[in-house]
């Protein structure tokens, strides 16, 4: 049987065999999902380096393919560095091994634990619902929404703020500062760099995939939002014109349901502070809890993930432990996480500790519910 060497990968041919293999893996179609390839690597340099990728090479091919991006990201008040898992396939016709796929995936998660990231994050498709669960993946969004089912026939007069879609990435600063700015106190932020806000724009311009949303005064930039079919997937406002850009963005909604049957829905729960600003309108609320696919997270470095925690809950760590696995549990050199704890843990981090999200089982007054929703335009 001939061997197979897995490891980060070496080369950039190497990346764009991987990078090969997953077009001709995935859903969609080699052509398609090549020139999406394509334009976000030239886009996206860092995330396609040799580095961020590893392989499973027999007799100096690529037959598996393993990519993984790094975001910064801030739960409470904490920012820090997480992986994002974003493509992984394997050449099937070159494996004789009957369970191959599996040894990879754990063979490239065990390569990354020896990175200091604390976890990371990635989205199980529903053609393999329960796949990422054996290897320690457990849900981390409640997929909130927000359904705008009435708007007042009367609403503030649109004359300070309007609509328009159009995009320029001249304006990127004042997009990102704007998110920052309106996501300051939401759970799960994931930082955009130029590059990203770029590749953002190139899927708009380029591929249709949603449109960008500006909203103006006098012709002064104060804010945006990312629209598709399903509705706004993101959405960033001038501070000093909250409400002024929350309603020019629903006015905006309503046109478009009107017209095109485009859906009347934000991407919040009830806890967000635009629905102070959106007075009069009729309401109905959406989570879900999906335990074995969607987005989903898996403990990485266990030191990392302990600092973090601790840093997160603000207490001394072993404080937190116990409060979260009960009186007497404490963490030693020699008697570290579970990996049943360690699951616990990570969706506590994302989703706090009560039910129904929490799969720790028992409620802890340790972190609340968080309902925390992976924003769909940072798909990692």
């Amino acid at each position: 049987m001939d061997s197979i060497e897995i490891r980060f990968a070496k080369s950039v041919d190497e990346v764009v065999q991987g990078l090969d293999l997953y077009c001709a893996s995935f859903p969609g179609g080699y052509e398609a999902n090549q020139l999406i390839t394509q334009n976000r690597s030239r886009i996206l340099i860092d995330d396609h380096l040799p580095d961020r990728a590893i392989v499973a090479v027999k007799n100096g091919e690529v037959i598996g393919f393993f990519r993984y991006c790094v975001r910064q990201m801030r739960l409470g008040d904490v920012d820090f560095d997480v992986i994002g898992v974003v493509d992984y396939c394997i050449r099937k016709s070159e494996v004789s091994e009957p369970l191959f796929g599996i040894r990879f995936m754990g063979a490239c998660l065990s390569i990354l634990r020896t990175l200091k990231f604390p976890f990371a994050l990635g989205s199980g498709r529903r053609i393999m619902e329960s796949y990422y669960a054996r290897f320690g993946f457990v849900t981390c969004s409640s997929y909130a929404k927000c359904w705008i089912e009435k708007i007042p026939s009367r609403l503030p007069s649109r004359t300070t703020a309007y609509c328009e879609v159009s995009v320029s990435e001249s304006y990127i600063a004042d997009y990102e500062s704007f998110r920052l700015t309106t996501s300051k106190d939401d759970w799960g932020v994931i930082y955009r760099t130029s590059e990203q806000w770029r590749w953002i724009i190139f899927r708009a311009s380029q591929f249709n995939q949603f449109d960008i949303v500006q909203i103006l005064n006098d012709d002064v930039l104060i804010g945006y939002f990312i629209m598709g079919k399903e509705g706004v997937l993101d959405f960033g406002f001038h501070p000093e014109h909250y409400t002024a850009c929350s309603i020019a963005m629903i006015i905006e909604l309503q046109k478009r349901n009107e017209e095109r049957g485009d859906a009347m829905v934000l991407p919040v729960s009830f806890n967000h502070p635009i629905i102070a600003h959106l007075k009069g309108m009729h309401f109905r609320f959406e989570h879900r809890c999906v335990p074995d696919e969607g987005i989903m997270t898996v403990a990485m470095n266990t030191d990392a993930l302990l600092d973090v925690f601790a840093a997160i809950c603000k207490r001394p760590l072993n404080q937190a432990i116990a409060e979260l696995f009960g009186p007497g549990r404490v963490i030693t050199p020699d008697n570290g996480l579970t990996s049943d704890e360690q699951r616990t843990l990570v969706n506590a981090l994302f989703m706090g500790t009560a039910s129904p999200f929490f799969v720790g089982g028992v409620q802890r007054d340790l972190l609340s519910p968080t309902f925390y929703r992976a924003n769909d335009i940072d798909a990692l």
